[in-house]
């Protein structure tokens, strides 16, 4: 991230992966964020865990919008369809 204060949590299980983006400015930024893992698959889902916000991962990154001085925290979601059972058949477990 080229404006933004970013860090990815992980585990052993990629279900937990979590990615905390911050914003410490005074204005909107607006960034296109890698999320380094090479376990998440396209198109999965993130949610924001404060305003319920979903994203797609694309590509390995994320296009996202942060209001100045706000944080968003970003967690997995698991879909009951092909998307979300791809993690249970590759990894053994959602």
């Amino acid at each position: 991230s080229q404006r933004l204060m970013a860090f990815m949590r992980t585990t052993e299980q990629v279900m937990d992966t979590v990615v905390v983006l911050a914003n410490p400015t005074a204005e909107v930024v607006r960034e296109m964020v890698t999320v380094p893992d090479d376990r998440i698959l396209g198109y999965t889902l993130f949610r924001d865990e404060f305003d319920g916000e979903e994203l797609r991962v694309l590509g390995a990154t994320i296009c996202i919008e942060v209001k100045p001085k706000t944080v968003r925290v970003l967690s997995m979601q698991n879909e009951d369809n092909p998307s979300g059972a791809q993690y249970k058949r590759i990894y053994g477990h959602w």
